[in-house]
């Protein structure tokens, strides 16, 4: 994910204010990131139905996360 769509994501999943965004403060700072990136990630995937226009659209973009998430693991961050 480039930077700034990485930076969208992690605004749109705590907004200054949120229940997410106050649950992060109360975290242990080294973790906060991490924390932030997963429900970014996972913010992401569930936005997959209502923004696809078409199921083989929706399909598509859920298959680029899937390998994405899988290269991520593999260590090719």
């Amino acid at each position: 994910m480039a930077r700034d769509a990485a930076a969208e994501a992690f605004a749109r999943a705590a907004p200054p204010g949120s229940s997410l965004d106050c649950a992060l403060r109360t975290a242990p700072r080294a973790a906060r990131a991490d924390l932030l990136a997963v429900a970014a990630y996972a913010g992401e995937i569930r936005r997959i139905p209502a923004e696809a226009s078409e199921p083989s659209v929706a399909r598509s973009r859920l298959q680029w996360w899937r390998a994405e998430h899988l290269r991520m693991l593999d260590g090719g961050g």
